[in-house]
């Protein structure tokens, strides 16, 4: 099975953060998909976390080549179709790119990121809001509407425990 992954669940994984686990859970055995914008979009939140004071320049490079050793199949996206997306939904470009890539291939998408998780469920992106039971962990935590008591997923920044 693929599953597309966007830089919130790369980071979470390479990082160390609490949703690491969960991001592992909901990707074990897929082969992982994500559009070619990923390694900048990655290299972009290393830096913002460094000017946000959450990471030591010395450990900027050792993450960027973790990320770097991580099987994923980088694929293009039809850009006009991801803009008007963009576009009709208010979000970034980047975070479109991934819902196109989702929506065009029709696999499930694994993001710690809730703005676009509730994008994702008007456009019936797969496993972003109704997932398979293995996806499920990530698809329930924080943002408007879900269960009390879990965190808010939504901050600015990548979605990793650190932007927000």
């Amino acid at each position: 099975m693929e599953v597309v992954v966007d830089a919130s669940a790369l980071l979470a994984v390479v990082l160390d953060e609490p949703e690491r686990g969960s991001v592992i859970a909901a990707t074990v055995g897929a082969t992982l998909i994500s559009p070619m914008a990923l390694p900048y979009e990655v290299g972009n939140a290393l830096v913002a976390l460094r000017k946000k004071n959450l990471l030591e320049e010395a450990e900027i490079l050792p993450a960027w080549e973790t990320t770097q050793r991580i099987p994923i199949q980088l694929v293009p996206v039809q850009m006009d179709a991801a803009l008007a997306l963009a576009l009709a939904h208010g979000i970034y470009a980047y975070d479109a790119y991934y819902l196109h890539c989702s929506l065009s291939r029709r696999r499930p998408l694994v993001t710690l990121d809730r703005k676009m998780r509730e994008v994702a469920r008007p456009e019936r992106v797969p496993g972003a809001w109704s997932p398979p039971a293995r996806l499920a962990p990530l698809a329930d935590r924080g943002g408007r509407g879900e269960q009390e008591g879990q965190p808010d997923l939504g901050a600015p920044g990548c979605g990793c425990t650190r932007c927000r």
